[in-house]
């Protein structure tokens, strides 16, 4: 899977795409396809455009301030051809079902950073869409977002 810093996918996902790359890591991974950066910057296009993902955000300089927010999970990952699902928020020590697929939502306290990456079902990421992020090298698990209906 591409990683939010190739540069075809734009600075907004570069910066912010995180969430949204690991929805798409396992739309791909249930569709047994890999995605190209054309793929993702079409599905990204038409998510924002369709309120799916809010709007991108810059101060008067021009410097990114916020984008990338994923208004409706389940309907991104549908979307991106990984079916229905529902996509719930648990505590980060929930352990998923075997129908169920898991976001790890990292914390760092030293840098008070966020960030997202795609788990395993126990907690172990398998996909981080920065490859190596100091926030989950560093960070907890604070909270989880699962995928509930994956066949």
């Amino acid at each position: 899977m591409l990683l939010q810093s190739e540069k075809d996918l734009g600075p907004y996902v570069n910066k912010y795409g995180c969430y949204m790359m690991s929805i798409l890591f396992h739309a791909m991974m249930a569709r047994r396809k890999p995605m190209t950066a054309s793929e993702v910057t079409a599905i990204y296009v038409s998510a924002k455009s369709s309120g799916l993902i809010g709007p991108e955000k810059a101060d008067k300089d021009g410097h990114l301030v916020d984008g990338c927010y994923v208004n409706d999970p389940a309907m991104l990952y549908h979307v991106a051809g990984g079916g229905h699902v529902l996509i719930k928020k648990v505590d980060g020590l929930y352990q998923c079902k075997a129908d169920e697929r898991e976001i790890l939502s990292w914390f760092n306290a030293r840098t008070n950073f966020t960030h997202f990456t795609a788990g395993n079902g126990s907690g172990v990421c398998v996909y981080d869409p920065l490859g190596q992020s100091i926030t989950r090298s560093e960070g907890v698990i604070k909270s989880k977002r699962v995928l509930v209906g994956i066949i």
